[in-house]
Parts: structure tokens; C-alpha cells; sequence
């Protein structure tokens, strides 16, 4: 096997990203969050998701993982980070109101549980 998945394991996966942000957007909607992007593009980079509360923005990157997944280290790398900055700077350019505070927020979907993980980095 050369390493490359199927057309099939690939939009498998894709929709198993795209239920993960669901349901994160749906459990920060209940926390009173309001979501404002999803899946945006700019500046090099793509954020699952963008939520508002008041002035004050998340934005939201979601890691589906197996339950076997047990690491405790890095769950995004380097250059993904970077990515997600100047895809986040970029959001802020065009951002039309008041921000008193950006940061982002790491949600991992294990199974039926949802970790939390504020400005991890």
C-alpha cells in the first residue's frame, strides 16, 4: 500500500470532520455562543470555526479522534498553527465591529466526549 486513501475513505473522512464541527457548533451555540464562520478561507489558512460572544471572538479549530488516541502532546503542528494565525489575522482584517479579545479555542471530539482546550497556542 502506497499510503493514499480511497476516494471512499477520503469523503468518509471529510464527512467525519464535518459531523465533528457540527457538534461542536451545536454545543457552543448552547453555551451562548453565536457562530459566525464555518469552514472560512483566507490568508493561507482555513478555520473550522468562528463563534462571537459580545466583542469577544473564538476561533475554533476541531480534531476528531479515535478513541485509542490517547496523546497529551501537540494536536497541531507548527506550520498548521501558523496557517491558522494568518487565516485568523486575515478574519480580523474584514471583521466589521469591536473585538476586546481573539484567541483560539482547540475542541477534540472523542467519541461522545468533547475536551476543551483555550488559547492552546
Amino acid at each position: 500500500m502506497d499510503g493514499r486513501r480511497s476516494p471512499a475513505d477520503r469523503r468518509r473522512a471529510v464527512q467525519h470532520g464535518a459531523d465533528g464541527e457540527a457538534r461542536v457548533a451545536d454545543e457552543l451555540c448552547a453555551r451562548a455562543w453565536s457562530v459566525v464562520a464555518r469552514r472560512w478561507r483566507g490568508g493561507g489558512g482555513e478555520l473550522d470555526l468562528v463563534v462571537q460572544k459580545g466583542d469577544v471572538l473564538r476561533f475554533v479549530e476541531v480534531k476528531v479522534v479515535q478513541p485509542d488516541d490517547l496523546r497529551d502532546g501537540e494536536w497541531v503542528s507548527a506550520p498548521q498553527r501558523r496557517r491558522l494565525r494568518q487565516a485568523a489575522e486575515a478574519f480580523l482584517m474584514g471583521w466589521p465591529g469591536p473585538v476586546a479579545e481573539a484567541c483560539f479555542l482547540l475542541a477534540i471530539v472523542d467519541g461522545d466526549a468533547l475536551r476543551w482546550m483555550d488559547d492552546p497556542f
